[in-house]
């Protein structure tokens, strides 16, 4: 799912030249493309930090009538693109580390203590276990938490403000969110049995799990659909 929004949100920096927000369930962080003048080289002034451009590995916080997006960034796609990707913390490793007559909550609370990140459970309390957790990225860790502890169907996706959730996708704070589309859809096109791609009009509100209900000539479901999945995946940052 690629989103450009409009209007522009904000950064530190300013506001980019062009912007395009990416988030699906393929891996938990959003990916977000910045454009513009805040990487032009020998436009900043020493004196004002506003004014320099983005490095690789700077945090770049993005607002739209509330944090939006928190991260890091990932490398440049040319002089004035780069990319940046969400949940910093949740991708730093961890351990290894073993737990005994330990709940899943408390390995998770464990983890998310190791790096410092916000976390959204929404699994309940499971019975106690012995649990060894080998070296593995955080994110990884709390994945395999879940399954050691026998939850099946979790996702794992970033919210607003820098956020992971995990657990059922019917507990997300996004679940409950809908909205219906008509005119502002351009174009829908079946990809494989109960599968379509969609382009239409920028739609800021739009998140992961959202439903959409749509109302096109080409698509006359009941209920629309999730989204849940990329229009078109991001380009591979280089780090200059």
């Amino acid at each position: 799912m690629n989103l450009v929004h409009v209007p522009k949100p904000e950064t530190q920096k300013g506001t980019p030249a062009g912007l395009v927000f990416h988030e699906s369930l393929h891996v938990p962080w959003r990916t977000l493309h910045l454009q513009g003048h805040v990487y032009l080289e020998g436009t900043a002034r020493p004196s004002d930090e506003t004014t320099k451009p983005f490095q690789p590995g700077e945090a770049v916080r993005l607002t739209l009538e509330g944090p939006l997006f928190q991260g890091a960034l990932q490398g440049l796609l040319s002089a004035t693109e780069g990319v940046a990707w969400g949940l910093p913390e949740w991708r730093r490793e961890v351990g290894p580390q073993g737990f005994q007559d330990a709940k899943a909550e408390e390995v998770a609370g464990w983890i998310k203590g190791q790096v410092g990140g916000k976390a959204l459970w929404g699994f309940q309390t499971e019975p106690k276990r012995h649990y060894a957790l080998p070296r593995v990225t955080a994110w990884e860790g709390i994945l395999m938490v879940l399954q050691a502890w026998g939850f099946r169907g979790v996702v794992l996706h970033e919210l607003d403000g820098g956020i992971l959730y995990a657990g059922p996708p019917q507990k997300s704070p996004n679940y409950g969110g809908s909205h219906r589309v008509g005119e502002e859809v351009a174009w829908v096109r079946p990809l494989s049995p109960g599968r379509y791609g969609l382009r239409m009009a920028p739609l800021p509100a739009l998140r992961v799990l959202h439903l959409l209900r749509v109302d096109h000539p080409a698509y006359r479901g009941p209920s629309g659909w999730r989204s849940t999945a990329w229009s078109s995946p991001p380009r591979r940052p280089t780090t200059r």
